[in-house]
């Protein structure tokens, strides 16, 4: 708008704030430098953790990561979280990955923060049976407030560990909160109530465009509407989120795409999104066939949810095509195998031709994340 001379010389109405473009990740990551501030620098440097092989680094002020995470504690504090009460967290941080002196220093650092916030941690990067049990126990024995957990980790650990659901139960937690990620399944948020007995909340943010919306129980997402502007584009296929934050930061955001997209929207009179009922998932989420064929990634998920045997499934885009990826306990029968390529063959001639691999976990990103689609394509584009 700058360079054509569009731009208004200053936002004076509601129109002149909705003629500015959305920009998204991909706009950011190509055109980076336009957002560097040159007065001073960051006070530390944030990378998202997708699943995309490009993360998106920018820059972050103590004061705005101080406003999140006070904004981060209100559901807590709505459900009568105390200091004394402790957190249990399924959870990845890649830079607890480094070696040598400095991966020790990272890890020294970490575990001491743990210890003054109250923090139980235990990795999501490897949940083999063994693992999932251990952790079982060490929530069971941690007795916490609340545990927190990338949604598809927290879902996988409790199909691990049917037989110990009595555990878990036992363990006093009052709140859980699946994370950072979709749930996998149409009962997953059903079976953490279940499982834990406790109330579920959710959150909708990223590291790139922080703490938009909350939800605690059965009730909707509510929009902290005093740090962001949330909007819902429709001019494409879908409703996606634009965020504008209106709190200082160091990477600004006015009308940021994040990808998502939002169903249930109640509005304000100046298009402003108050409350929304849920998210419907990552718009990059749509599987684009050689034929042509659009088809989102859970459509092919529910190929699979009916077979027993199958605890999750992930899907794996390479050059060659797609692969589906079975979590699994044992070896799945032909006939069930058979079935979820029927299954496939519905949504189009093509899947039924997929890659069908089995093992015991997800393939997990470096910030330990198990996406439902992992692209790793050299090259962009529909699939053959």
């Amino acid at each position: 708008m700058v360079r054509r001379g569009d731009a208004p010389r200053r936002i004076a109405s509601w129109s002149d704030f909705k003629a500015i473009p959305p920009v998204g990740r991909a706009e950011v990551q190509q055109n980076s430098l336009l957002f560097r501030r040159l007065a001073r620098a960051p006070a530390k440097i944030l990378r998202t953790g997708g699943s995309t092989g490009q993360p998106l680094a920018f820059g972050q002020m103590r004061s705005e990561a101080a406003l999140l995470r006070t904004a981060k504690l209100v559901p807590w504090v709505r459900l009568g979280f105390q200091p004394r009460d402790r957190l249990f967290l399924l959870w990845g941080h890649a830079h607890l990955l480094g070696t040598g002196v400095r991966g020790q220093l990272q890890h020294v650092v970490r575990t001491a923060k743990d210890a003054v916030l109250g923090y139980e941690r235990v990795d999501a990067y490897v949940l083999d049976q063994a693992k999932c049990e251990y952790i079982v126990r060490r929530i069971n024995r941690a007795k916490p407030f609340g545990v927190i957990g990338y949604a598809v980790a927290l879902d996988h650990l409790l199909r691990s560990t049917e037989h110990l659901h009595q555990v878990l139960e036992s363990a006093g937690v009052r709140a859980v909160m699946p994370a950072a990620e979709m749930a996998p399944r149409d009962d997953s948020r059903d079976l953490l109530r279940r499982v834990f007995g406790a109330i579920l909340v959710e959150e909708y943010g990223g590291v790139d465009f922080g703490h938009v919306a909350v939800k605690i129980g059965d009730g909707s997402f509510e929009v902290f509407s005093d740090l962001n502007i949330l909007e819902i584009d429709e001019s494409g296929e879908g409703s996606e989120a634009l965020v504008t934050s209106l709190y200082p930061r160091y990477f600004p955001l006015i009308r940021y795409r994040p990808g998502d997209s939002l169903e249930g929207a109640c509005f304000l009179d100046h298009g402003h999104v108050s409350s929304f009922a849920r998210i419907l998932g990552r718009t990059a989420d749509t599987l684009v066939l050689g034929d042509g064929t659009a088809v989102h990634s859970v459509s092919v998920l529910h190929c699979v949810h009916g077979e027993s045997s199958v605890r999750g499934a992930q899907l794996v885009l390479t050059d060659a095509g797609v692969a589906v990826h079975l979590i699994t306990a044992g070896e799945p029968t032909q006939e069930s195998l058979q079935r979820i390529r029927q299954r496939l063959g519905q949504l189009s001639p093509l899947l039924a031709q997929a890659t069908i691999r089995i093992g015991p976990d997800y393939e997990v990103t470096i910030a330990g994340k198990r996406r439902w689609l992992v692209d790793r394509r050299t090259q962009p584009g529909g699939l053959p």
